[in-house]
């Protein structure tokens, strides 16, 4: 996928496509936010998209995320979606783990170089 500022409306779709998969299996512990306090529902003009745990921000806002897939590389930049919104959901929320998982490794297949496939589809195992 070339790296381009017009490739941000797709992901951006992506990105919320694995939020929804997330927020969907998750029995409604899982919400996502916008321009809300990380711990609190109280407006912040500065955040953006993001994904609430029990009230609380998980990760980073969805904007930073695929802007950060823009400007590294792919695999720079998925590992974090993976490590910070993932992975701290795995053991708590299985479903959202695996329907969301299986989002991001979709979008790791679609992007990553063909000798990295293997050990990308490994994390999700």
């Amino acid at each position: 996928m070339p790296k381009t500022v017009q490739n941000l409306a797709a992901l951006r779709q992506e990105f919320f496509k694995m939020a929804e998969a997330a927020v969907s299996s998750s029995g409604g512990r899982l919400r996502l936010a916008f321009r809300e306090e990380d711990d609190n529902d109280k407006p912040q003009r500065e955040a953006a998209h993001f994904l609430k745990l029990d009230g609380k921000r998980l990760g980073r806002d969805i904007e930073v995320y695929q802007f950060m897939l823009v400007v590294m590389t792919p695999e720079d930049a998925l590992p974090f979606l993976l490590e910070e919104i993932l992975y701290p959901i795995a053991k708590i929320l299985p479903e959202s783990w695996k329907n969301a998982g299986e989002v991001l490794r979709q979008m790791g297949v679609s992007v990553l170089d063909e000798q990295l496939i293997v050990h990308w589809n490994a994390l999700f195992d």
